[in-house]
């Protein structure tokens, strides 16, 4: 087992400090790369010619599903694609790290935290080569509210870099789903806190490099990622970690998280319907000041009993 979780008894003492709307395109990001961004197939590029559009919608696997948030500085994503057979974990993968735009249209994402296979992939890279991060180099060509991405090989002598293929990514910027609420942001979990009969017994911090549990939500989109890698080893279900796409709602202390395609050790449907009440998980919020909340879950009767309180913290760089 790797490091686990470390134990103590903390007292908090801290200062404390939705509606639908109109579904409309977000018009306030700085950088045209910023946004929640849906996978719609993959383009073919030759010699810089666009020779043919290849759509999920019109593939063998209608039900496959990829959505990627850039904001923040950061980027997060999660591919609904089953693992194979052989590994321990079933659901798909996902990434988390931060991402810059540099010269000649390169996105370079600095992917730090996974689930599933990429969480796995990034674990041996680091541990292999003692570093925090895998970049990854990406030509990419906005043009408004789309986007095409390519794998491009490592700058050489003179500071080029090639595509790796005529296959580019095809992607599209998705709609706001709800206007801005406290909760949008770039968060990570930093407290756990056990609860008996509404009474708080217990509290663990949690390390980075024990568990990474990252979410960005945005105008009524989510994405989180758990990377459990620090605390499981690779055979083990765990290791996979867990994270989900979806809708949020957000009112008055209250938040509901509509899960629409989930990754790592755990899978449903590969696609879920949206906004499915019965389905989705419920949280109490209430926030210590703009940059801290605990949420603790609700069970099905809307009640707080038995259960857990996790604390998140903003993330700004």
């Amino acid at each position: 087992m790797k490091n686990l979780r470390i134990l103590f008894a903390l007292s908090l003492t801290l200062i404390l400090g939705c509606s639908e709307g109109e579904k409309k395109i977000a018009t306030e990001s700085i950088d045209p790369i910023e946004g929640v961004w849906k996978r719609l197939g993959t383009i073919q590029i030759v010699n810089g010619v666009h020779v043919d559009t290849l759509l999920t919608e019109d593939s063998n696997d209608t039900l496959f599903a990829q959505t990627k948030i850039l904001k923040y500085g950061h980027s997060i994503f999660i591919i609904n694609t089953p693992a194979p057979d052989n590994s321990p974990w079933k659901g798909g993968m996902g990434g988390f790290g931060k991402y810059k735009m540099k010269e000649n249209n390169i996105l370079t994402e600095m992917m730090r935290s996974g689930t599933g296979w990429m969480g796995g992939s990034l674990d041996y890279y680091k541990d292999s080569l003692g570093v925090e991060a895998r970049n990854f180099d990406l030509l990419v060509d906005i043009q408004d509210n789309t986007y095409t991405q390519s794998t491009v090989t490592a700058p050489d002598g003179m500071g080029k870099q090639k595509v790796v293929n005529d296959f580019h990514e095809y992607w599209e910027r998705m709609p706001d789903a709800s206007e801005k609420t406290k909760m949008d942001g770039l968060w990570k979990r930093v407290y756990e806190i056990s609860y008996v009969n509404g009474i708080a017994v217990d509290t663990v911090s949690v390390p980075d490099d024990a568990v990474l549990d990252v979410k960005i939500l945005t105008n009524g989109h989510f994405i989180y990622s758990v990377d459990q890698t620090g605390i499981y080893e690779p055979d083990q279900t765990e290791y996979g970690g867990f994270g989900a796409y979806g809708k949020f709602e957000y009112s008055n202390g209250n938040l509901s998280e509509y899960a629409e395609f989930i990754s790592g050790n755990y899978i449903p449907e590969r696609i879920l319907e949206p906004y499915d009440k019965s389905r989705a998980h419920y949280a109490s919020v209430e926030f210590y000041n703009d940059d801290m909340y605990i949420q603790i879950t609700k069970d099905t009767l809307g009640q707080q009993g038995i259960g857990r309180g996790l604390v998140y913290e903003r993330i700004k760089n």
